[in-house]
């Protein structure tokens, strides 16, 4: 697996929105994951609108979390030892937040 281009954002759901868009247009992929915890269910349906919008007819899938986000980054670790996951190096900023976490 690819980290492509790792940014950390904090955005309001429209501005997330645009920005998954920009970066769809940029890396097409065949199918997203769509984390759906509580109230997110709604913002899913949301984001497939904004999807339609723009004719971007990749399936959204949700995904039920019923681990800590901790717990579920922390998972991650042997992937990325092993080298399953690997990273872009020119996203320094975001590999230094990924590696950097406790």
């Amino acid at each position: 697996m690819y980290v492509m281009d790792g940014k950390i954002y904090k955005l309001l759901p429209d501005d997330l929105f645009q920005v998954s868009i920009e970066k769809l247009k940029l890396y097409p992929v065949d199918k997203l994951g769509f984390e759906v915890n509580q109230a997110q269910s709604y913002m899913k349906q949301k984001f497939e609108e904004e999807l339609w919008k723009v004719k971007i007819h990749t399936p959204v899938e949700s995904v039920h979390s019923n681990e800590q986000k901790h717990k579920r980054i922390i998972s991650l670790e042997p992937e990325v030892r092993k080298g399953r996951i690997l990273f872009n190096a020119d996203n320094l900023r975001y590999n230094h937040q990924v590696k950097d976490y406790n």
